[in-house]
């Protein structure tokens, strides 16, 4: 009887919407949040079979009876849609488990999640992932993407054709492994590397060879990308400074003279 008790509790104060049904699916008992999230009171759908299309739409009813029969004897968990007593239709998480007595099973237990709102912010997150991404691609100098522990996650096109390495030669490394430095400039730009996973770095004139060994001058700049104001990399640009160089070459040449 405590048992019982303590199951009707819980039941009742968890903060998910929850159904209770007998083994052949009808209604025993729904706690607040399920009245709160579709409408109905307990009276309303007592003895009712919740795969009769009371909180389901139309097209979802032969989804809802295979996952309940499946949950008889295995615990499920799915994304799908549910309709409310009004025939607003909304966005659901539901996991659902036998309760077995004996090892008999008794009834079925049913949680509901609205995951209306992280649905959406997954669809805002998607489109600004689209979006930096025609933005990091169509960027006129080099560039690279990298995760906060340094791994390069993206390469633009405008890399590969300066320094000539592959997209597929550079995911998944370490910008220090791919023999992106001259042996001169090897404790530099491993020093940069540490340095850009914690501040920005703005402007700073180097050498990088490309894949053939050919040096390069180059200025870097470095920035932290934010999602929701937590850094998830740091894309690091690369500007060729070549023909910048050589004029500054011929100008000490002409001044000397």
């Amino acid at each position: 009887y405590k048992s019982q008790q303590e199951f009707a509790s819980l039941f009742k104060n968890i903060p998910e919407a929850l159904v209770y049904t007998d083994k052949k699916s009808d209604i025993l008992y729904v706690n607040p949040r399920f009245t709160e999230l579709f409408g109905y009171t307990l009276d309303e759908i007592k003895g009712k079979n919740i795969d009769e299309g009371i909180i389901h739409t139309q097209e979802k009813i032969d989804e809802g009876k295979y996952y309940t029969k499946k949950s008889l004897n295995h615990f499920v968990n799915y994304e799908t849609y549910r309709k409310r007593k009004d025939g607003s239709i909304f966005q659901v998480s539901i996991s659902a488990s036998s309760i077995k007595v004996n090892n008999k099973v008794k009834g079925i237990i049913i949680l509901y999640q609205d995951i209306t709102e992280r649905k959406k912010a997954e669809e805002k997150l998607r489109h600004s992932e689209e979006k930096f991404a025609g933005i990091f691609k169509n960027i006129p100098d080099a560039a690279f993407f990298q995760d906060t522990r340094g791994i390069i996650l993206d390469v633009n096109p405008h890399f590969i054709r300066l320094f000539g390495y592959t997209k597929e030669e550079m995911l998944g490394k370490n910008i220090d492994e791919i023999g992106f430095y001259p042996k001169d400039k090897m404790k530099e730009g491993k020093d940069l590397t540490r340095k850009t996973l914690n501040e920005d770095l703005t402007n700073f004139e180097t050498i990088r060879q490309k894949k053939d060994g050919t040096p390069v001058p180059v200025r870097i700049s470095t920035s932290f990308v934010k999602i929701k104001d937590k850094v998830t990399g740091v894309i690091a640009l690369y500007q060729d400074i070549t023909e910048r160089k050589q004029n500054e070459k011929l100008q000490e040449v002409l001044y000397n003279i």
